[in-house]
C-alpha cells in the first residue's frame, strides 16, 4: 500500500514540475514600430511562444490556427504542450471586407 501511494504522489508531482520548466512569452508583435499598421493588424498581427527554459536545439513548431484565415484566433494546443517543442502560436492578417 505504501509503494502505491509514492506512486500516486510521484504521477501528480511530476507533471506540475515539468510544466514549470516552460516559458511562455505573449503578444509578441511580429511587425517591426517603424512599418506603419492599422488599428487591425497591430491587435492582431502578434505570435505566442511556448518553450522549453532548459532545453537548446529543439524542434520548433509554428502553429497557425484553423478557420482558413477568416475565423480562429492564434492558440497554443494543449496536446502539443510539455513534449520538449518550441511552439509558435501565429496571428494572421485578414482584412475582412
Amino acid at each position: 500500500m505504501k509503494r502505491f501511494l509514492v506512486f500516486v504522489i510521484w504521477c501528480w508531482v511530476l507533471p506540475v514540475k515539468a510544466q514549470n520548466d516552460y516559458g511562455w512569452q505573449k503578444d509578441i508583435p511580429y511587425y517591426p514600430a517603424s512599418v506603419k499598421q492599422d488599428a487591425y493588424q497591430q491587435s492582431q498581427c502578434r505570435l505566442d511562444i511556448y518553450y522549453p527554459k532548459n532545453k537548446k536545439n529543439t524542434a520548433t513548431v509554428i502553429w497557425f490556427h484553423g478557420g482558413g484565415l477568416k475565423a480562429g484566433k492564434k492558440e497554443i494546443p494543449e496536446a502539443l504542450m510539455n513534449k520538449g517543442y518550441i511552439i509558435i502560436g501565429v496571428g494572421t492578417v485578414f482584412h475582412p471586407g
